[in-house]
């Protein structure tokens, strides 16, 4: 008998994800919470790990209920030189 081995959701797309016991499924057949938010560079254009392999450095946890993301680099460099093929001059913005 098929059962649900765990659900993964990802709040802001491209970075970790956060495995949760239970999910919300919204009108149209979206989960709550998954991919609700997105980086965007210095342009407004969406930055993820298909066409910026440097979003991959980022490492994120999230805490859902106080709606809090703590971001980090593996490699230690700053967070703002990941962008969509151009450096970044100021900080990441999430859209929503």
């Amino acid at each position: 008998m098929p059962y649900l081995k765990h659900i993964t959701i990802f709040p802001i797309k491209s970075l970790d994800g956060l495995e949760v016991t239970q999910a919300t499924f919204l009108k149209g057949g979206a989960i709550a919470h998954d991919r609700e938010f997105a980086i965007v560079d210095q342009h407004g254009e969406f930055v993820n790990g298909k066409h910026t392999d440097k979003i991959h450095r980022l490492r994120s946890v999230f805490d859902l209920p106080a709606r809090m993301v703590t971001m980090t680099n593996q490699d230690s460099r700053p967070v703002p030189e990941i962008s969509s093929g151009r450096r970044a001059t100021g900080t990441l913005s999430l859209v929503k």
